[in-house]
């Protein structure tokens, strides 16, 4: 008797039916086959999505898709066109609805909040030439446990091997997770190609065991005609597979390399930084070069001159065919601290003595300008001259800065300047830059006035002028129907005396006649008996510009004269309401006789002045002050108008 081939695997004939029997029922795409198919991908899906890979393995035994690919093989070698066609569309069907299924999950769960990044997704995404060899060497152990009763419990062991559902539900969620935009379509094709290697290599591997059991023959399997072509057609697909699993071993080696060399530029340059540390790093290969990705923990920001200096060394480290290599830094602010102490404390700049001047002068000037409605736009430094320091500065107020005003400034900036060490010097003289601009709430324009700064002496000046303008209208009224149209007062100091003080007027009126020299001598006269008191004589000199007008008769001068006393009247009560709301009157009210709606009605009196007060006026206080005026005028209807300006009253 003939010894028996050593490569050959001994089955009784009732053992080969059996085995033959077993595999067409797995093959078959009955409803169990779909049932288990759904529930395994299921499992794998969530098993993948929680980075659970206990659930991914228990998805891999439940998982029926091996069965039909044992189909295939045994249909080849026995010829057997009934179970290659039922076997290739269980398969066919098998994978179509693990991949819809896949892809279900993942819009389920939503692909923005899965993590793409997870290890048992990515593991599954980038195949290499292991997985080839990984998937011929698990075909050859389901196989041969296939045709072996005694083996059969060994077949779980074998599915968690060679996992097919698992990539199959990663190219769903992949595929969905690309739709959505969260990964890139790689993904997806990296997956299913997995599938795709070890499908071929596993029914490679069984067509070779079921040969050595007996189960077929030789001839239809490398048979040119019916089901030997479709293994001649697989052939060529695992080759065209294994070239594509060997660049991407390549690949994979050529990122390892560069991830290894990059980490290693990276610590070595991150180690004269105090106080920074490489977090972690990922590589990225493309045709257009390499990019490489660093998060970095660090006391103090990684600046673009550092990142300019690594990304140098990284070139010079990697070969040609890593050129041009690309670096990108995300820096994480972190501090490490001991019992006593912050470590890795970064150094710290030296203060700038410019900047530090600069900074106190900001403070200063923004402090002067904290009481009025008025913002610091800028300041500049200008070279000193005349022993002083000079700025120019730019400020937003809602008035020009007058001569008073900037005077008031100066003096507090160089109150706030003897106050900054840093600023010690001489003193400091302003020059102001104003821009104006208007103000205005829902319901109207909100005036503002500028402070009145004005000392005391002046006040008193302009009370005096005022005063003579008062008397000159009177005498120049009092000479039969002459108006007096302007009158300027100013001081010849050049004249004037301690004991003397001689005052210039120069008149403008309209007489219906030319003065007579005695009547300007009369004037002057008068003025300074009027003006002078025990510590002080005034001599007045008049300069007067006269216009020929028509001649006044008594009765017109007696209305104009009611006019001047009606103007006084109201300017005082007026003055005493806006004095008990602490404000003043701005100038002189404008009075105008308007005639009455109806013929029995009373005159209207149109009184109209500028109002400076702290605040706002409420348009109840006007109407109170309007009733005030007209207690003082019963035969007119008295109609009161205020032009509100707010600001601040100086001065005692």
């Amino acid at each position: 008797m003939a010894a028996a081939a050593w490569w050959k695997i001994h089955c009784t004939p009732e053992e080969t039916q059996e085995t033959l029997s077993r595999i067409r029922d797995n093959a078959s795409p009955g409803p169990t086959y779909f049932v288990l198919l759904i529930l395994s991908t299921l499992i794998a899906a969530y098993g993948l999505v929680s980075n659970s890979t206990a659930t991914v393995i228990g998805a891999m035994i439940v998982a029926p898709l091996m069965g039909p690919i044992l189909g295939l093989g045994l249909a080849v070698v026995r010829k057997d066109s009934e179970t290659f066609y039922s076997s290739l569309f269980a398969e066919v069907v098998g994978v179509i609805l693990v991949i819809l299924t896949g892809m279900l999950v993942a819009f389920v769960v939503s692909p923005h909040s899965i993590d793409y990044a997870l290890g048992e997704i990515v593991g599954r995404t980038r195949p290499t030439l292991y997985d080839l060899a990984i998937g011929f060497a698990a075909g050859l152990a389901g196989a041969y446990c296939t045709v072996h009763p005694r083996l059969q419990a060994s077949v779980a062991g074998v599915a968690i091997a060679v996992a097919l559902v698992p990539p199959l539900t990663v190219t769903g969620l992949t595929m969905a997770g690309a739709l959505a935009g969260e990964t890139r379509f790689e993904a997806p094709l990296g997956s299913f190609m997995l599938f795709f290697a070890n499908f071929l290599t596993i029914e490679l591997a069984s067509i070779i065991v079921f040969l050595m059991a007996g189960m077929g023959e030789l001839d239809a399997v490398f048979s040119r005609q019916g089901l030997g072509r479709s293994l001649i057609i697989k052939l060529m697909l695992l080759v065209g597979t294994g070239w594509f699993l060997t660049n991407q071993l390549h690949n994979l080696v050529r990122e390892r390399i560069a991830g290894e060399e990059s980490r290693r530029v990276l610590s070595t340059y991150l180690g004269g930084v105090k106080g920074a540390r490489l977090e972690s790093s990922s590589v990225q290969l493309s045709g257009q070069g390499t990019s490489v990705y660093a998060v970095v923990t660090s006391r103090q920001e990684i600046r673009p001159a550092q990142v300019a200096d690594i990304e140098k060394l990284l070139n010079e480290a990697l070969s040609n065919d890593y050129r041009p290599v690309t670096l990108s830094v995300r820096s994480i602010s972190s501090t490490w601290a001991s019992a006593t102490e912050f470590l890795d404390e970064p150094p710290q700049a030296k203060p700038d003595p410019e900047a530090q001047r600069r900074q106190a002068f900001n403070r200063v000037f923004t402090e002067a300008l904290s009481n009025q409605p008025i913002e610091l736009e800028s300041f500049r430094l200008l070279p000193d001259s005349e022993g002083a320091r000079r700025a120019l500065v730019t400020v937003i107020a809602p008035y020009a800065m007058s001569p008073p005003l900037v005077r008031e400034l100066e003096k507090r900036v160089n109150d706030g300047v003897a106050k900054e060490s840093v600023l010690a010097g001489p003193p400091v003289k302003l020059t102001v830059r104003s821009v104006v601009i208007r103000s205005a709430n829902a319901d109207q324009d909100v005036p503002y006035s500028a402070p009145d700064t004005r000392s005391q002496a002046e006040k008193d000046r302009l009370a005096f002028e005022a005063a003579v303008r008062e008397r000159l209208t009177q005498l120049v009224a009092s000479h039969g129907g002459s108006t007096l149209l302007e009158a300027h007062v100013s001081q010849d100091k050049e004249a004037s005396t301690e004991n003397l003080q001689v005052e210039k007027v120069r008149l403008v009126l309209q007489a219906p006649k030319l003065l007579a020299a005695d009547t300007v001598t009369a004037w002057e006269k008068e003025l300074g008996e009027a003006f002078s008191n025990e510590t002080i004589q005034r001599e007045f000199q008049l300069e007067i510009e006269q216009r020929l007008g028509a001649t006044i008769g008594r009765s017109l001068m007696e209305e104009e004269a009611r006019k001047a006393a009606q103007l006084r009247r109201i300017e005082a009560s007026l003055s005493k309401v806006v004095s008990s709301a602490k404000g003043r009157v701005d100038g002189q009210p404008v009075v105008s006789t308007l005639a009455p709606p109806k013929p029995d009605a009373k005159p209207i009196l149109a009184v109209g002045a500028v109002v400076v007060t702290p605040t706002a006026l409420k348009p109840e206080v006007v109407k109170k002050w309007e009733k005030s005026l007209q207690s003082d005028e019963p035969d007119y209807v008295v109609k009161l108008a205020i032009d509100n300006r707010i600001g601040r009253l100086l001065g005692p």
